[in-house]
C-alpha cells in the first residue's frame, strides 16, 4: 500500500513538471524576442572626388555664361581672374577666384567635396591674397588709416579658420597692439608677428588667369604654357603700339631713323621688364 502511494505521488509530480514545462514554451503573455540585422544602404550616393575637374569646368563656364551667380551676386567677368592651387595639401586643389582689383574686393576660395562645389570663404583686399602651397596657410594683410591687420587662415572641414591675428591700432598718436584679440606689449607683438610672417609665399590675385571660356580647361588641367605664351605676345604687342605712339609726331610719323632704332631698343627692354 505504501509503495502504491509512492508511485501515485511520483506520477503526479512528473505530470506537474511536464505541465509547467509546456506552459513555459507556450506562454501567450511572454514577449517574443526579435533580432535586428544591421544592413548598409548601398543605394545612398557616394562621394566621387575624381570628378573635380569636370565640376570646376562646369562651374566656371556657368559663371561666364551668366547661368550662375557663384557669390550670390553678378560678377564683372572681364575683371575676374582665376586659378587652381593645392593650398591645403589634399588631393583636390582649391579653385581661386579674384573678383576685381578695387578696395574691398576679395579672393574667393572653393573646393569640391565629392558632391558639390563649396565656398570655403572670401578673403583679402584689392583682389589679392598670399599663401604657401600645400602647407594650408593663407595670409591676408589689411591696412586703413586707423589700423593694420595681419591674419593667417587655414582650411578646416571646408571652412576658413583664422589661426593667427595681429592688429595694430593707431588712435590719437597712441599705439594699441593685439595678438589674437588680446592686448600685448611691442616686444611680444613683434616677435609673434615675425614668427607667423612667411619669407617665401605665392600671391593669388591679378597675376592669375583671365576668366575666359577658352582658358578654363587648360588651367584646370595644368596646361597653361599656351595661355602664358599668348598673354606675353598680347602684352608685347600692346606695349609696342603704346610706345610707338608716344614717340611719333603729331602727324603720326616717327621723326627719323635714329628715333626708330631707339624706339625698337626701348620697346624690347620695356617689354622684358614688364613680363618679369
Amino acid at each position: 500500500m505504501k509503495t502504491k502511494k509512492i508511485i501515485i505521488a511520483s506520477v503526479i509530480i512528473c505530470a506537474a513538471v511536464i505541465l509547467l514545462t509546456s506552459c513555459s514554451f507556450n506562454n501567450p503573455f511572454k514577449k517574443e524576442e526579435t533580432t535586428t540585422e544591421t544592413t548598409t544602404d548601398t543605394t545612398l550616393p557616394q562621394p566621387d572626388l575624381s570628378l573635380w575637374q569636370d565640376k570646376y569646368e562646369e562651374f566656371l563656364l556657368d559663371a561666364i555664361n551668366g547661368k550662375k551667380t557663384v557669390l550670390g551676386y553678378e560678377l564683372e567677368i572681364e575683371e575676374c581672374r582665376f586659378d587652381v592651387k593645392f593650398i591645403d595639401g589634399d588631393e583636390i586643389p582649391e579653385l581661386l577666384l579674384s573678383e576685381g582689383e578695387f578696395p574691398g574686393s576679395k579672393v574667393s576660395i572653393f573646393s569640391y567635396d565629392g558632391f558639390e562645389i563649396r565656398l570655403l570663404g572670401s578673403l583679402g583686399t584689392n583682389g589679392s591674397i598670399d599663401y604657401i602651397e600645400r602647407e594650408n596657410k593663407i595670409f591676408v594683410t589689411e591696412e586703413t588709416e586707423e589700423q593694420k591687420t595681419f591674419s593667417v587662415y587655414s582650411i578646416s572641414d571646408y571652412k576658413m579658420a583664422e589661426v593667427f591675428n595681429a592688429t595694430e591700432f593707431f588712435t590719437e598718436g597712441e599705439e594699441k597692439l593685439l595678438i589674437n584679440g588680446e592686448e600685448t606689449d611691442k616686444e611680444n607683438y613683434d616677435a609673434l608677428l615675425a614668427q607667423n610672417t612667411p619669407e617665401d609665399f605665392e600671391t593669388a590675385g591679378r597675376n592669375m588667369f583671365e576668366l575666359k571660356s577658352e582658358y578654363v580647361l587648360p588651367v584646370i588641367e595644368g596646361n597653361t604654357e599656351a595661355i602664358e605664351a599668348q598673354e606675353i605676345e598680347t602684352t608685347t604687342e600692346a606695349t609696342s603700339e603704346t610706345l610707338e605712339e608716344s614717340i611719333s609726331d603729331e602727324s603720326g610719323n616717327v621723326t627719323d631713323e635714329s628715333d626708330t632704332a631707339i624706339s625698337e631698343e626701348y620697346i624690347s627692354g620695356y617689354t622684358s621688364e614688364v613680363l618679369q
